[in-house]
C-alpha cells in the first residue's frame, strides 16, 4: 500500500507527539535564519511526513537529512542545535549566506522551502483541491500545473504551496488574460486604513490599475487595464509576511489567533490557527529577529539559543512581521 503522507486530502488525527523545545546557535548575524527555522520546524505535519521517508541515504536530500539529524538529537535530549550545515547547504543556492551578514527572514523562508521542494521531489502524494471550469481560466491553470506543480510533485506542495489567480481586465470590464502563479508566502501591502490582518488580505486582492495597455480580443483594441489578484487556494500552512516599514509607520498589526478563510476569499473555507510568528526589533538596516512558537499548548519566546515561556497576552507584538497559520 505504501506510505500514507499527512496532508489535507482527508481529515485525520495526527500523531500526538510532543513538540521539542530547543535553541539554535547564532553563527554570526544568523538570527534571521534561526527564527525562521524555529517556525518552520514547528509545523508538525511537515515533521511527521519527513520522519516517514524511507530512503534517508538519498544524496539529493541533504537538507532533509539535516532535519532528521536535528530530530534525532532532540529525541536524545539535546536542547541546543547548530544549524551550520543547513546554512552551508543554502549558501550553495544563495551566495550571500556564505557570509556573516544579516538578511531578511521572509526571503530565507522562501529559499528554504524551495530547497526542501527540490529535496522532496517525487516523495509523497500531491493532489488538486479544485479545477476551474472556464476555458480561459482552465488553460491558465494547466499551464501552471505543467510548469511548477507536476515537475515538483511531493507532499510539500499541499503543505506550503498555494495558487494565485491574476485577471487582466480592460477598462471596459472584459477579462483579456488570466494567469496563475504559485506562492509559499504572501507579502501583504501597507495598510490604507485598517491594520487588521483580514483587511490586509482583502487589500492584497484589490484590483490595481496598471499604467500600460493590453490588447483586448473582445474590444479589438489596445486599452488600459487593471489586474485583479485572487487567492485561489490556500495550503495547509499559510505564511503571511509584512514589510519592515509597517512596524515603523503603524501601531502594529492586529491578528487573531484563529482566522476563517471565508472571511477574505470567495473559494476557500476552513479555519487557520496561529502557531508561530517572527518578531523584528531594530531599525531599517540592522536589528534582531526572534520567534514566538506554540509548543505543547505553551507559548515560548525564542531568541537564538535562549527561550522562555510567555503568557497568552504576550503573543501579540507590535513588531510582529511574519505570521504562521495552520489549517485546523
Amino acid at each position: 500500500m505504501g506510505i500514507i503522507y499527512d496532508c489535507c486530502k482527508k481529515k485525520k488525527k495526527f500523531d500526538d507527539k510532543p513538540s521539542f523545545i530547543f535553541g539554535l546557535k547564532n553563527l554570526g548575524n544568523t538570527c534571521f535564519m534561526n527564527s525562521s527555522l524555529q517556525c518552520i520546524l514547528n509545523a508538525k505535519k511537515l515533521l511527521n511526513n519527513i520522519e516517514k521517508i524511507q530512503n534517508r541515504k538519498n544524496p539529493n536530500m541533504r537538507l532533509i537529512n539535516e532535519i532528521l539529524i536535528f530530530l534525532d538529537k532532540l529525541k536524545n535530549g539535546e536542547t541546543l542545535l547548530n544549524p551550520e550545515k543547513i546554512k552551508a547547504i543554502l549558501s550553495e543556492v544563495e551566495e550571500k549566506y556564505k557570509y556573516n551578514e544579516q538578511n531578511d527572514a521572509n526571503e530565507f523562508i522562501t529559499i528554504f522551502l524551495n530547497q526542501l521542494l527540490k529535496d522532496l521531489k517525487g516523495i509523497g502524494e500531491y493532489w488538486i483541491e479544485k479545477i476551474p471550469n472556464g476555458e480561459l481560466e482552465k488553460n491558465a491553470f494547466e499551464k501552471l500545473e505543467k510548469r511548477f506543480f507536476l515537475p515538483n510533485k511531493s507532499f510539500l506542495l499541499n503543505l506550503f504551496y498555494g495558487r494565485l489567480k491574476r485577471e487582466y481586465i480592460c477598462e471596459n470590464g472584459h477579462t483579456c488574460l488570466i494567469k496563475f502563479n504559485n506562492y509559499n508566502t504572501l507579502i501583504l501591502p501597507q495598510p490604507e486604513k485598517s491594520n487588521n490582518i483580514i483587511d490586509l488580505l482583502k487589500l492584497y486582492q484589490k484590483s490595481k490599475k496598471i499604467d500600460d495597455t493590453i490588447l483586448c480580443n473582445i474590444c479589438k483594441s489596445e486599452l488600459k487595464y487593471s489586474i485583479k489578484t485572487t487567492i485561489y487556494d490556500i495550503p495547509e500552512y499559510l505564511i503571511l509576511c509584512l514589510e519592515k516599514e509597517m512596524i515603523y509607520s503603524s501601531p502594529g498589526l492586529e491578528y487573531p489567533k484563529i482566522i476563517n478563510a471565508s472571511d477574505f476569499t470567495e473559494n476557500n473555507n476552513g479555519k487557520y490557527s496561529l502557531f508561530s510568528l517572527i518578531v523584528y526589533f531594530g531599525d531599517r538596516e540592522r536589528g534582531h529577529y526572534t520567534a514566538k512558537c506554540e509548543k505543547n499548548d505553551i507559548w515560548y519566546h525564542i531568541s537564538d539559543s535562549v527561550y522562555k515561556t510567555i503568557a497568552l497576552n504576550e503573543i501579540k507584538d507590535k513588531n510582529s512581521i511574519i505570521l504562521f497559520y495552520e489549517k485546523i
